[in-house]
């Protein structure tokens, strides 16, 4: 067992050997290679070119200093030349007269405007005045117009118009509906059958009450084969009252025949 650490002491001891041997040789190759001509030659080369291309750094920078400097000099001189030419002209009498035909001119202008808004105004006064006067007129005409005869006939033909117009609208609004309408009731040994119709009156289309039957004509012996020509009968009468509604402009409408069997 010593003789295992012995030999691991010792070899650790050849590796750092080893180890910093390497790096004193690097030493010696880096500075021979400082001190060798070609390093020398490499760092004056790179010297010079940082001094040439800071110079032209430097030259560029005075260079748009200087040119600024010039552009700010020139706008001052321009402008106090300006102000130099204003304070001269002002001195002037083309500018005095100038000033007065300025004055003149204002004046006039002012005036023109002054006249329009007095004319705008007054006609705008006499306009009101014109339609207060027109509706006056109005007025008292119609006060005396009602008093005359003339006006109580216009009244009462309107009022006539209106009447006729409600009746008008009135009856476009009313229906009448018809019904053939039969009744057949057994006996012991025979029918008997109530023949008519039945009248619903609608007004917009909603019933009116209720339905009136009409009873016509009674059969004491009634027989199935007759049914049509009571039918017919029926149809006759409802025909002769529906041209004597006609005239009257109310519409009318007739359904298909309704049996019914009476109770016993």
């Amino acid at each position: 067992m010593i003789i295992g650490i012995v030999t691991f002491f010792i070899g650790m001891g050849l590796v750092y050997f080893y180890n910093r041997t390497k790096e004193v040789k690097k030493e010696d190759m880096l500075i021979e290679l400082r001190n060798s001509v070609e390093y020398k030659s490499e760092l004056e080369k790179m010297y010079q070119s940082g001094i040439t291309i800071g110079k032209e750094i430097i030259d560029e920078e005075l260079k748009n200093i200087h040119e600024n400097k010039l552009e700010v000099y020139g706008k001052n001189e321009f402008l106090k030349g300006l102000d130099e030419g204003k304070k001269r002209f002002i001195e002037t009498n083309e500018y005095k007269l100038s000033l007065e035909s300025q004055f003149i001119k204002g004046l006039e202008e002012g005036e023109i405007r002054e006249n329009k808004k007095l004319k705008a105004k007054f006609e705008e006064e006499l306009k009101i005045y014109g339609e207060n006067e027109f509706l006056k007129g109005i007025v008292e005409g119609k006060k005396r117009f009602i008093e005359t005869k003339e006006y109580e006939v216009i009244l009462e033909n309107q009022f006539r118009k209106g009447i006729k117009e409600g009746e008008e609208i009135t009856i476009k609004k009313i229906t009448i509906e018809y019904t053939p309408y039969i009744e057949v009731k057994d006996k012991m040994f025979s029918k008997t059958a109530k023949s008519g119709y039945s009248m619903q009156l609608y007004f917009s289309g909603l019933p009116i009450g209720d339905a009136i039957i009409r009873i016509i004509k009674t059969e004491e012996k009634f027989k199935e084969e007759n049914m049509k020509y009571i039918v017919e009968n029926i149809n006759n009468v409802l025909t002769n009252i529906m041209a004597t509604i006609d005239p009257l402009g109310i519409p009318t409408r007739v359904n298909k025949p309704k049996v019914e069997n009476a109770k016993k």
